[in-house]
């Protein structure tokens, strides 16, 4: 079966689009309960313009409501975060791999393997559109809520094509550098800054046509959902994928490949400089066993460049725009119902800190905090022995509880490096805007963002000690992550469900309103707590098994 790129390329990347569909798909069915007994007069009576840039669309019934909230919005970056994933590691994850060589020693063409590999990216997203598609048809008669007039169908394909353009995106900037941290960041960045842009830019008189210069417009800047499909959006979508896929053969067929041993990493360039080169030595001991949390440190610097470099930004961009549009989000927000600010981590988007925090702090930093620090946790243990490199560590004088402790030590520096920038591009941006915002308070929610970050770190550093795979590892505590931040979004919406908000780390997180209000040490602590915990189970769990081979 495996016997063409294709069938490989399937065989390895089904899991992350099926979980994802599956996991967005149970939601959607969550929703139309939860929605179903809702008066939803308070959603219809907000502005267009706000209903859109939340993914609401039409409420004209609570199918709508439940299609808009976890498909139209979560589910559509959901998607599109999948395929740009495959696209960053169809040519640059088999360079990463050192697997390229092996690859093209076979009588198989680059334009062969680039062409596969894309072709597997468009069956895998294609599978998870239709299963989103399935669970959106079936949904409503489950919860027993009437669903006419809403063209599921129409949304799922352009959620296909949404996400294809992101995906070849990301296959187009790979296939160009051979850098899988290059091809996912810039591809997520533009994605983001997209949404960002296409959403905002409606809400700014006289602004509202620069909102076509973005991709995110031509996904639902036609409301698919109530209008059925819009060739014309779709036309550019396809074609722009089409564009990335041709652009990226021709510079896949250009380009010397990278090998991974060429690399060299942050702390041996650190090691060879006359001024920290004495620092390394002492932190270094006199094996090579005894830097295992420098080693890693250094292994994962491109990631969390690209991501703290976003997380900086975003926090310095933000300040500024505030001042353009208070007046008018002010009076968008002035009858804003109290029970759908929990989407928005229960922010009022008309003040500086409510603002900062559903901009930021309610799904940007998060998203890039639990990337760095879920990979780096699955990969902890599970990358090692995916390289077969388990073995040659541990015939060292080393045991497997130091193994995790060092790995656990990479992955804290990690998440303080993120919660600096998170911390610095705030107050960078509450200075430029002149917005006041309390530094005490920014350093407040930083904190538990990093609290927050490390839990998930920690959680698939356990999946990662228990299975030794990094699929599940990382896959995994995504899907649990996607789950806890949507209970924490929508359960307060009903009055018997709103207690069970507390099961997430997420509404440890957010609900007390630290930008606000200030740090909730309780809260603090908890997440603390629940660190350490899953940390101590990591260390008990890979001393009880036998590594896989």
């Amino acid at each position: 079966m495996l016997n063409t790129v294709f069938t490989k390329a399937v065989r390895d990347g089904w899991l992350a689009p099926a979980l994802a569909a599956v996991v967005l798909g149970g939601f959607l069915v969550f929703a139309m309960f939860v929605y179903r007994d809702l008066d939803l007069s308070v959603y219809r009576d907000l502005p267009r313009d706000l209903r859109d840039f939340m993914g609401l669309g039409d409420v004209e019934d609570a199918a709508a409501l439940a299609y808009g909230a976890g498909y139209s919005f979560m589910g559509a970056l959901t998607i599109a975060g999948v395929a740009i994933a495959r696209g960053a590691a169809a040519i640059a994850g088999e360079e990463r791999d050192g697997t390229m060589g092996l690859l093209l020693s076979n009588p198989v063409s680059r334009g062969k393997v680039l062409i596969e590999k894309a072709a597997s990216m468009v069956l895998l997203i294609g599978v998870a559109a239709l299963i989103l598609w399935g669970a959106g048809v079936v949904a409503p008669h489950l919860a027993n809520v009437g669903a006419s007039g809403n063209e599921v169908g129409a949304l799922a394909l352009h959620m296909f094509a949404n996400a294809l353009f992101y995906g070849f995106l990301a296959l187009m900037i790979g296939a160009w550098t051979g850098n899988g941290t290059a091809a996912w960041g810039g591809a997520a960045a533009i994605m983001a800054v997209s949404y960002f842009a296409s959403g905002l830019l409606p809400l700014v008189k006289g602004a509202e046509d620069l909102a076509k210069l973005f991709p995110w417009y031509y996904y639902d800047g036609s409301g698919p959902l109530s209008n059925g499909i819009n060739w014309g959006h779709l036309a550019v979508l396809f074609g722009g994928s089409a564009l990335f896929g041709l652009v990226a053969l021709a510079g896949f067929n250009r380009r010397d490949l990278t090998e991974r041993s060429a690399g060299v990493g942050l702390a041996d360039r650190l090691r060879n400089q006359r001024l920290t080169q004495r620092l390394f030595e002492r932190l270094e001991g006199s094996t090579r066993v005894s830097r295992i949390a420098i080693k890693t440190t250094s292994e994962y610097q491109g990631l969390l460049m690209v991501t703290g470099l976003i997380v900086l930004l975003f926090g310095v961009l933000i300040g500024p725009i505030f001042p353009i549009i208070e007046e008018d989000m002010a009076q968008l927000l002035e009858d804003y119902p109290a029970s759908v600010l929990a989407i928005v981590g229960n922010a009022d988007m008309s003040t500086p800190e409510g603002w900062y925090t559903g901009e930021n702090f309610s799904l940007v930093h998060p998203i890039g905090f639990l990337l760095v620090l879920v990979v780096l946790g699955g990969r902890a243990i599970g990358g090692e022995e995916q390289r077969r490199t388990m073995g040659l560590l541990l015939a060292n004088p080393i045991s497997r509880s130091r193994v995790v402790i060092e790995k656990g030590i990479a992955m804290a520096v990690y998440a303080a490096i993120l919660g600096v920038l998170a911390f610095a591009g705030t107050v960078a941006g509450s200075l430029l805007g002149g917005l006041g915002i309390s530094v005490v308070n920014i350093a407040a929610i930083s904190l538990l963002l990093t609290l927050l970050g490390l839990a998930f770190g920690a959680l698939s550093l356990a999946l990662s000690a228990a299975t030794g795979r990094v699929g599940i590892s990382t896959y995994g505590t995504a899907g649990i992550a996607l789950i806890f931040f949507l209970l924490n979004a929508y359960l307060p919406l009903s009055d018997s469900l709103e207690g069970f908000a507390r099961l997430s780390p997420f509404y440890y997180y957010l609900t007390g309103d630290p930008l606000a209000n200030g740090l909730d040490w309780g809260h603090a602590g908890l997440l603390a707590a629940l660190t350490l915990a899953l940390f101590a189970l990591s260390i008990v769990l890979f001393n009880r098994r036998d590594i896989r081979q």
